[in-house]
């Protein structure tokens, strides 16, 4: 598998289509990081597409100090937050289809256990978008995309220490919220 860098070096020397190698890689991650902070699919998309653009038109001054997916972050992450404060405030539709992980289905799975994955799933998205904005971002950049400690503290801007405090929290958090979501589940079941 072609690294990051190798696709990077190409852009550089003109091949522009070996960018596309780095969008198909990372389209994911960074629908699912402005996802986390905008909470709408359209202007989720929107962004990611922003993202990829001014990407590639940074790609120069990326310093291969840090990883590209870390780079590729904080573009994400302050194109989302721009776009919240450029948005007009408008309210939710109730029918309103908020993007979940997008995580292939496993057709090799039985559909017992591929209904009980995805059930897990929605648990645990609708216990992460009970968290704050900046804990729904460090733990899905530390389980979801399986980043380490350092690339989250590189990403996010805080210290490796407060990365390891931040996950310890949060994880008690997200425990009590699904417990709490298991058993309104199991009390409307019964």
């Amino acid at each position: 598998m072609e690294t990051d860098l190798y696709h990077i070096e190409r852009v550089l020397k003109g091949e522009t289509n070996a960018f596309r190698h780095l969008v198909e890689r990372y389209q994911n991650f960074v629908f699912t990081i402005a996802n986390r902070i905008l909470k709408n699919r359209e202007e989720s998309e929107e962004v990611a597409q922003d993202v990829f653009v001014k990407a590639f038109n940074r790609l120069a001054s990326y310093r291969k100090e840090s990883k590209f997916s870390t780079w590729l972050y904080r573009i994400t992450y302050n194109t989302a937050i721009d776009y919240t404060r450029r948005r007009k405030y408008d309210t939710d539709s109730l029918d309103r289809e908020d993007a979940h992980f997008n995580v292939e289905d496993n057709f090799s799975k039985g559909q017992l256990e591929q209904l009980a994955g995805q059930q897990q799933r929605q648990f645990l998205e609708q216990a992460i978008k009970q968290l704050p904005q900046e804990d729904g971002l460090v733990i899905s950049l530390f389980y979801l995309y399986e980043k380490s400690v350092e690339e989250v503290a590189e990403a996010t801007g805080l210290s490796q220490s407060n990365v390891k405090v931040k996950l310890f929290r949060i994880r008690k958090r997200l425990k009590n919220i699904l417990v709490t979501l298991l058993n309104n589940e199991a009390k409307e079941l019964l």
